[in-house]
C-alpha cells in the first residue's frame, strides 16, 4: 500500500513474543485515553476461512509502527488481550486489547522521606518496579536537600517531584 505522502506503513505485532500473521491484517487503531484511562489496540482482520486463531484470554500483544522509508517499526506499547468479536456477514474479525498495566504497585502510596539526587531516587524508585530508568546526565545529578512522600503513589511523587525540577 502506498499513501499520498509517498511513505509505506509497516508494522509488526507479536503475541506473547511470538510474530503474529499480519497478512490478513485489515486496519490497526490506537486509542491513546487520557489520564489514567486505559490505552486501547483494535486490530481488524479477514477472517476468511481458514479463520484466525484466537489469542489466549490475557496473552500478551506487543506493537510496532512504523514506514519502510525509515527503517524498522518503532515500538508502540504492550497491550493484553481483552475481547475478540467475529462478524460473519463481513467475514472479519475484531481483536481488543487494553494496555498493560506494567506496575500496580507505582500506583499504591507509600510514606517515606528522600534525599540525594534526582537520578537516585528515580533511579531506586524504577528498581522498586523493575523499570529502567532513562533520564539526560543533567536531570540526575540535579539535587534534592528533601522530599517527602506522604500517602503518595511513587507514580505521582516523581510526577510532582519532576515538576519542580
Amino acid at each position: 500500500m502506498i499513501k499520498p505522502n509517498g511513505y509505506r506503513p509497516i508494522f509488526t505485532l507479536k503475541v506473547d513474543g511470538k510474530p503474529f500473521n499480519t497478512a490478513r491484517i485489515l486496519k490497526i487503531e490506537v486509542t491513546d485515553a487520557a489520564g489514567y484511562e486505559s490505552d486501547e489496540m483494535t486490530v481488524v482482520m479477514d477472517d476468511a476461512f481458514p479463520h484466525i486463531e484466537r489469542p489466549r484470554e490475557g496473552a500478551k500483544l506487543s506493537l510496532y509502527l512504523g514506514f519502510a522509508e525509515w527503517g524498522a517499526p518503532i515500538f508502540i506499547g504492550t497491550y493484553i488481550f481483552e475481547e475478540w468479536e467475529r462478524n460473519g456477514f463481513e467475514r472479519t474479525a475484531t481483536l481488543i486489547a487494553k494496555a498493560a498495566d506494567h506496575s500496580k504497585s507505582i500506583k499504591e502510596p507509600k510514606t517515606r522521606a528522600w534525599e540525594g539526587t534526582f537520578g537516585h531516587i528515580a533511579g531506586t524508585i524504577a528498581n522498586e518496579h523493575n523499570l529502567k530508568l532513562v533520564i539526560t546526565d543533567d536531570l540526575k545529578a540535579h539535587p534534592i536537600h528533601y522530599a517527602a512522600q506522604t500517602e503518595e503513589s511513587d507514580q505521582h511523587f516523581l510526577t510532582r517531584l519532576g515538576r519542580k525540577i
